[in-house]
């Protein structure tokens, strides 16, 4: 399955042309940007092995943000990866939301840090803004290298993987593997500023939340310190 034909250089006025542009232009006011090849995943276990695999392989840099990371079977097989990734020299960011991982030890992430990995919390319960914690990030994200993503609402716990031996069937979510991703490219705001960048279009839709599709691996949480720039929204 692959995406709309790529997105025009200047903004249009009207309706997206076709049903899959339509229903992006409606979800999320942006649209498609062509090039990048989509696969559907509905089985849970199988993506969670496809978002491994995309680990093992990442040769650069790491980016992953989960509402909720467990540690569990489930979440020390990714928290193996990743530590090793960045054993290996890879560039491995985490960012998990306070609430969904309250239950997460911290063990967990300390061990990801030994190891050389960066790990933030998106909101931490106790802040000295504490309405905050009605804010939650509940994004399910991968990228790898820029070239790789996978994104949906699998969460890492065993739920999500299943137990045939004790015969518990896997909570069943949907994830969505991007492969061979084109240039980073703007689809919404410039960060606290209302237009985009020099040298990229404006948006075409005044709705306050946009967000980047993918971003080099420096610019991953310069918006915020507990906030990645092309993972949150960049407006509150």
């Amino acid at each position: 399955m692959r995406a709309s034909p790529r997105a025009p250089s200047r903004p249009v006025s009207g309706h997206a042309p076709d049903a899959l542009g339509l229903a992006i232009d409606r979800a999320a006011g942006a649209r498609a940007i062509g090039g990048n090849r989509l696969e559907h995943h509905p089985d849970s276990p199988r993506a969670l092995d496809l978002m491994l695999e995309l680990i093992a392989r990442a040769s650069r840099w790491v980016h992953f943000e989960n509402y909720i990371i467990r540690d569990d079977r489930t979440g020390r097989r990714f928290a193996a990866a990743l530590a090793e990734r960045a054993r290996a020299g890879v560039s491995v960011r985490v960012l998990y939301d306070a609430l969904g991982s309250l239950g997460t030890s911290g063990r967990y992430w300390r061990g990801l840090r030994q190891a050389g990995a960066e790990v933030r919390a998106f909101h931490p319960i106790l802040s000295r803004l504490p309405f905050r914690i009605i804010q939650r990030d509940h994004r399910k994200l991968l990228v790898t290298d820029g070239t790789h993503a996978m994104v949906g609402g699998l969460c890492i716990g065993d739920e999500w993987a299943g137990d045939p031996e004790r015969r518990r069937r896997p909570w069943r979510d949907t994830m969505i593997r991007v492969g061979v991703l084109r240039r980073p490219r703007w689809i919404g705001r410039s960060p606290g500023s209302g237009v985009a960048p020099a040298g990229r279009s404006r948006p075409t839709s005044s709705r306050p939340t946009r967000r980047r599709v993918a971003t080099p691996p420096s610019a991953w949480w310069k918006e915020r310190r507990d906030v990645p720039a092309y993972i949150a929204p960049w407006s509150y």
